[in-house]
């Protein structure tokens, strides 16, 4: 996850980035995450995990299968 912000980009794609992460190091994460928010960096997001995301999100959007 690092090396893909040291480019500095703009946006940055993120798949699942909580699944089988141990709490500490979820913390980290987090934390991590949200300095990037604070520097402008975008971050789009697919994820099942709403209790993460929530702590890092502007906006969310959530897709649902309609039978």
């Amino acid at each position: 996850m690092l090396l893909g912000f040291l480019k500095s980009p703009s946006l940055y794609v993120m798949d699942e980035p909580s699944t089988a992460i141990d709490a500490l190091t979820l913390k980290l994460i987090l934390d991590f995450l949200r300095g990037m928010k604070e520097k402008g960096i975008s971050i789009l997001m697919v994820t099942h995990d709403f209790g993460f995301s929530k702590h890092i999100a502007d906006e969310h959007i959530i897709l649902q299968v309609l039978s």
